[in-house]
């Protein structure tokens, strides 16, 4: 009973990090794509003001 359980708790691990890597790889894939987007809209010189004032956001 209690090997059962805790073969339980890994799988359900093991799903918890496959979900967070897909997770992940979907957030960096809509960023790419709202990226490219975002430079084809716009000028280079506007292009990188708004990069650097995107950086100075998060960073």
């Amino acid at each position: 009973m209690l090997k059962e359980g805790f073969g339980g708790e890994i799988i359900v691990g093991i799903y918890v990090i496959l979900f967070f890597f897909c997770y992940l790889y979907f957030l960096d894939l809509i960023e790419k794509k709202y990226f490219s987007l975002f430079y084809l809209l716009n000028n280079v010189n506007q292009k990188k003001k708004d990069f650097l004032d995107i950086e100075n956001l998060f960073f």
